[in-house]
């Protein structure tokens, strides 16, 4: 993630808290907050896959998936028990899914590769 695009975020976190802190502690009404926040979450999630061209994918992933279940939990499709239940095995997976993103960008030294190709 570049700097502009930590600043865009960072801006935007800081500027959602500040409406939701607000919001709690009675100083505003901000009652279509609570509504718009899993479009939110989506629509920057999917924004984030697309601007890294899908090198963000456990990012992404992690916002999408945020929006999808607060949207779900405020239509009341699923409740906080079930989002207990699933929450260690969706973070395993997680883990997983980091674990095999971090090896695509590894890098073959010089020496390595003139090893395997000299002996020839």
């Amino acid at each position: 993630m570049t700097m502009s695009n930590k600043s865009l975020l960072g801006s935007i976190l800081v500027g959602i808290g500040i409406v939701w802190l607000l919001d709690s502690f009675g100083v505003i009404d901000a009652p279509s907050f609570a509504q718009w926040l899993p479009i939110i979450l989506i629509a920057f999630g999917v924004w984030r896959l697309l601007a890294s061209q899908f090198k963000a994918l456990i990012e992404a992933i992690i916002l999408i998936g945020s929006g999808v279940t607060i949207g779900l939990l405020q239509l009341d499709i699923i409740d906080m028990r079930q989002i207990v239940r699933a929450f260690w095995p969706i973070i395993l997976i997680l883990i997983g899914l980091l674990v095999l993103n971090s090896g695509n960008g590894k890098k073959v030294e010089k020496g390595e590769s003139e090893k395997k190709g000299g002996d020839n």
